[in-house]
């Protein structure tokens, strides 16, 4: 029993399997190893996994509908050794980078950005950005700081993203002040979880998306999808996103 309930457990998890796979999957390890009392759990966790799914589905379905034909979905393997799923994005070219409240971002997503700080403004949830680009150079150095300090690479990668695997590579993402969890109390973060999409700015780190990549939910963390330049350079982060047929 214990070894059909890990089966299940694993198969659920694999963030790259559709739902309809996973349940003929389950299905016919079923009927193989029929036992009644394994019947509730599997349908307990067929039901949690679908609503986790629809919720994934429904916060990614404002960037992309189908995976990118380009994208590389080739994960970091020291992150992946631990469970934990981070894709690559290439560096942005330091001549395509502007400044706006203090913090490089990429030219493109600049406009979309103060439109969108200007109108959180006015309606009483001023927003702060707490960080912006990042160089490849910058996260190699952060990550050599948790490793001097002893964390293991569970604890570092759940949290920062290797070398060459950061969207703030890219310029086209920000992280919002206070840059902890308590941005969920924030009357920024509920404006920006009813307004950001209309300015082209998303979520990247839900809830959802934590359960499939084992990265940490963050929600100050907000990248530009806006135009199709944007979409082009973050190819890679609906390397998650369930197939649904």
């Amino acid at each position: 029993m214990k070894h059909f309930y890990l089966f299940i457990t694993s198969a659920l998890l694999w963030p790259v399997t559709s739902l309809a796979t996973q349940t003929d999957h389950l299905s016919n390890r079923l009927t193989q190893d029929h036992n009644p009392s394994i019947e509730p759990l599997l349908i307990r966790l067929l039901s949690e996994n679908n609503t986790a799914t629809s919720k994934q589905s429904t916060l990614m379905s404002d960037q992309a509908d189908v995976l990118h034909p380009e994208a590389d979905c080739t994960p970091n393997p020291d992150a992946q050794r631990v469970g934990i799923y981070h894709f690559a994005f290439d560096e942005v070219k330091w001549a395509d980078l502007v400044v706006v409240n203090r913090h490089r971002v990429h030219k493109i997503a600049a406009p979309s950005l103060r439109k969108m700080m200007a109108a959180a403004k006015a309606d009483g949830a001023p927003l702060t950005i707490a960080s912006g680009f990042r160089s490849v150079k910058y996260q190699q150095d952060l990550i050599n700081r948790k490793i001097k300090s002893k964390q293991s690479p569970a604890q570092i990668y759940r949290l920062s993203a290797p070398a060459g695997y950061s969207e703030h590579h890219t310029g086209l993402a920000v992280d919002f002040s206070p840059f902890d969890d308590s941005f969920v109390k924030t009357k920024g973060y509920t404006w920006l979880l009813e307004n950001a999409h209309h300015y082209g700015w998303y979520q990247t780190y839900t809830e959802a998306y934590s359960k499939v990549s084992g990265v940490a939910e963050e929600s100050w963390h907000w990248k530009y999808r806006g135009d199709d330049v944007a979409a082009q350079m973050l190819k890679n982060d609906a390397c998650l996103l369930p197939d649904l047929g």
